[in-house]
């Protein structure tokens, strides 16, 4: 990242600090990266949509995610299928945190 700042005008010139920043990070090549995420997500999640559950989102959010999904999935992962596999690997991810809260919301039950 390069940022360029003003510092001050001296004899008529302008100064200019320039500072960079650099990040280091380790990952596997992009085109794995890539290839992992849409076989992760754009795959078909093994249901019909019609006979699923609606929920709804924002008119942005579906814009961006239709077009992402036309884009990368060519034509041949669904939207649904699309937000199912997020929405599953979220949980996925997340399995030990949402089960403390779940349990912490079934205390509040007396469940």
């Amino acid at each position: 990242m390069r940022i360029m700042k003003k510092a001050r005008k001296n004899n008529g010139t302008k100064e200019h600090i320039c500072v960079q920043s650099i990040v280091n990070v380790t990952m596997s090549s992009s085109t794995n990266n890539r290839n992992g995420y849409i076989g992760k997500f754009m795959t078909d999640a093994g249901f019909t949509a019609r006979l699923g559950r609606q929920v709804s989102i924002s008119e942005e959010t579906h814009e961006r995610v239709m077009k992402f999904v036309s884009v990368v999935g060519k034509g041949q992962v669904s939207m649904a299928s699309f937000i199912e596999n997020i929405i599953n690997e979220h949980f996925n991810i997340h399995n030990a945190e949402i089960k403390a809260a779940f349990d912490e919301g079934l205390k509040a039950y007396r469940i």
